[in-house]
């Protein structure tokens, strides 16, 4: 990195977001790492997630769709 001149670009800490300790209802896990389906579009598998940027926060989705047992 020193020798093509790259280097660290600080910026303020890491700010924890997340509340684990919560009295919220958790969604249950109806798939339980079950991502085999019977026919098209019975299981979808989501994420998101966030980019910082020059010009900003990018969001980033992606949809899967689950593998038919053949």
């Amino acid at each position: 990195m020193c020798l093509n001149g790259i280097s660290v670009v600080r910026t303020r800490k890491h700010k924890v977001t997340t509340d684990s300790n919560h009295t919220s209802n958790i969604a249950p896990n109806l798939l339980n790492r079950n991502f085999m389906a019977d026919r098209p579009n019975q299981k979808w598998v989501v994420d998101i997630s966030y980019i910082w940027t020059r010009e900003g926060w990018l969001y980033l989705a992606i949809v899967l769709t689950c593998i038919l047992a053949v």
